[in-house]
């Protein structure tokens, strides 16, 4: 008879909310960009990884090499950080939403 490790489920189940948030805040993200018209909150936080040392260039996107995303479409999405804290300073309700 197997014997069932919780640790091992619970992390697994951990993991895979993570991946399906994540998922969502991708197919938001480029739903936004796509369909909607960049609000003054996310034009500030773009500004700031414009200016960003882990931004890179590939194939006309602008990629954050520290977290992977494309910075333009993870602007947009009011749940997501910077992980170098760049965004800490925008507040989102000061602005239109």
């Amino acid at each position: 008879m197997p014997i069932k490790c919780k640790v091992q489920t619970w992390t697994f189940k951990m993991y895979s909310r993570k991946m399906v948030k994540k998922l969502k805040h991708i197919i938001v993200g480029w739903w936004k960009h796509i369909f909607q018209p960049m609000p003054i909150w996310a034009k500030k936080r773009l500004e700031k990884c414009d200016n960003c040392i882990y931004q890179d260039n590939i194939l006309g996107q602008k990629i954050c090499s520290k977290c992977g995303c494309v910075c333009r479409v993870k602007v947009l999405v009011e749940e997501e950080i910077c992980y170098d804290g760049r965004w800490d300073d925008i507040k989102i309700n000061e602005y239109d939403k």
